[in-house]
């Protein structure tokens, strides 16, 4: 059983034993009324961090996450570390690329880039003089359209 359940069943454990200890001490309206009431802040505590979860989640940042409280601490906690292995993770990714790019500029000979479906997607300074590409405009773009060499669609 994980801490999120571990620490709702000690809270409503609570809420039950206060509404127990009511009814001996005030009767059964009493508790009913102590665990309407009860049940009604747990309600409203869980509420109000769904609230603050689905305004955080329109932008995501581990710098924007909402202070929690309760069970919800574990909740937001994870969505932390998460953001946080993504972020690291992405700045891996973009570090690599640069790498890639500037490895592929040192070539000599020219170096295109397609995705699957042939879309010119990078070059480097060498293809872009013999092909007359222009990265900034052709990206996305079949590359038999920029480079149209009936020997080259052949070997394609």
């Amino acid at each position: 059983m994980n801490r999120i359940w571990k620490g709702f069943l000690f809270r409503f454990a609570g809420v039950l034993g206060a509404t127990a200890l009511t009814w001996i001490a005030s009767g059964q309206t009493s508790a009913y009324a102590v665990l309407a009431f009860l049940l009604s802040l747990m309600l409203l505590h869980h509420v109000a961090h769904l609230s603050k979860l689905s305004n955080w989640l329109k932008d995501p940042r581990p710098e924007a996450l909402p202070n929690s409280s309760g069970l919800w601490e574990d909740v937001f906690g994870s969505f932390y570390r998460m953001l946080r292995r993504q972020q690291r993770s992405e700045s891996r990714l973009t570090a690599t690329l640069q790498d890639f790019r500037q490895a592929g500029m040192a070539i000599p000979d020219g170096l295109v880039i397609l995705d699957a479906q042939n879309q010119f997607e990078w070059c480097n300074s060498k293809a872009e003089l013999y092909f007359g590409l222009d990265p900034r405009f052709d990206t996305g773009q079949l590359i038999t359209h920029l480079v149209r060499e009936p020997q080259f669609a052949e070997a394609l």
